[in-house]
């Protein structure tokens, strides 16, 4: 199962190692005019950004300012998505073992211990 459009890379491998795959597109991101906010929030409060993929970063970076975005920190989940941030200029890039709650809420810990860890020296 994979959103419209989404990439091939799972399929085509399965399928070279002679695998018959059945694919479903069963999701469609759509694109809104301007973000949706759950809450109150200003921009000194965030420290931290985390991406599960290619296209929330892309949005960010159209929804905020490049010049903001680019201070913080980054999570992502792959190679891949911190290559798409590093192009758009981010330079603080952790990459989470796997897309899970899991270890995204860890890489985070991570994270927040760095900076405690720096502020105090």
């Amino acid at each position: 199962m994979k959103g419209f459009g989404g990439r091939e890379l799972l399929y085509d491998t399965l399928v070279t190692r002679g695998a018959n795959v059945a694919e479903w597109e069963v999701y469609k991101r759509v694109k809104l005019d301007s973000p949706v906010f759950t809450e109150d929030w200003y921009p000194a409060q965030i420290r931290c950004i985390i991406a599960t993929s290619g296209e929330v970063i892309q949005a960010a970076f159209e929804y905020f300012e490049a010049s903001w975005l680019t201070t913080l920190n980054w999570i992502v989940v792959s190679q891949r998505t911190a290559d798409i941030a590093s192009k758009l200029g981010v330079t603080q890039i952790d990459i989470s073992r796997d897309a899970s709650d899991q270890a995204l809420i860890q890489c985070a810990q991570h994270v927040v211990k760095r900076a405690r860890h720096f502020s105090e020296h």
